[in-house]
């Protein structure tokens, strides 16, 4: 319900310019700042066996910023200047190890997922990963001392980068490209779109043509509300800077329309 409010949130700030006709949507289109907490007990990594310091936790916050960067939605800020703050907190580490014919590995990683503003958390939700492995051979991937080299290999740093991922991924499933049909071109069913290449729009994107619903509400102050709703969807054909070219795919859609293109985070 916290997640459903704040991706309704963030869209509504978009929509709300897309709706009063605005031209030139800019990006990048949040100020964050990823924030790393680790209160479970984690391996200790040294960055080589001269290098005896614990590396782990900043190669952690080192991919979660580095998915972040990949995102054209963000761009990443100091706290003090940042709208949110994404918090991954880590709080249970738990790897069972048996060694009868090879070696059989089972590990737990779980914590949470928040999401910070600047009058507190707006929401948070528990996230957890379940990774297994099983090797013939016998494997001591967790041996002491732990060398960056040899761990990055283990089962335990391929369970807490797909915790990174799939924490970014979630934080990220509320943040929108946004932007609105600008113009009906000759050509049937083609569209000029007021969203291109600097809005990182890529030819065969297919983006959601949204209408505004009024619904009632008990409250006193705010009786109305204004929620989108899809009514169809449009295929990206030509990519140019500032624009695009898009063909009506299902659905329906009309000249001043919002159109919303929903982030996709690349694995890597």
């Amino acid at each position: 319900m916290r997640h459903g409010i704040l991706a309704l949130f963030l869209l509504l700030l978009r929509l709300e310019a897309a709706w009063a006709g605005v031209d030139d949507l800019k990006r990048p289109v949040y100020r964050v700042h990823p924030a790393l907490e680790v209160e479970a007990e984690l391996p200790r990594v040294w960055e080589s066996p001269y290098m005896p310091s614990d590396v782990l936790p900043a190669r952690m916050l080192e991919h979660f910023r580095s998915y972040l960067l990949d995102s054209a939605q963000v761009e990443l800020a100091p706290p003090e200047e940042a709208d949110l703050t994404l918090r991954l907190s880590i709080h249970r580490f738990d790897l069972v190890r048996s060694d009868k014919l090879g070696t059989n590995e089972r590990l737990l990683v779980s914590g949470r997922i928040s999401v910070e503003g600047k009058g507190g958390r707006l929401w948070w939700k528990p996230i957890a990963v379940r990774e297994a492995r099983q090797s013939l051979l016998h494997r001591d991937d967790l041996k002491t001392p732990l060398v960056w080299g040899e761990f990055r290999r283990s089962l335990a740093w391929h369970a807490l980068r797909e915790m990174v991922f799939r924490s970014v991924e979630e934080l990220l499933s509320g943040f929108q490209i946004t932007g609105r049909l600008a113009a009906k071109l000759p050509e049937e069913g083609v569209f000029l779109l007021n969203l291109g290449r600097s809005h990182a729009l890529e030819e065969g994107d297919v983006l959601e043509v949204l209408e505004p619903v009024k619904v009632k509400t008990e409250d006193a102050e705010s009786p109305v509300a204004v929620l989108p709703r899809v009514k169809g969807k449009v295929r990206v054909l030509e990519v140019f800077e500032g624009q695009s070219r898009a063909k009506l795919e299902e659905g329906e859609a009309s000249v001043g329309d919002p159109v919303r293109k929903k982030v996709k985070l690349r694995r890597f």
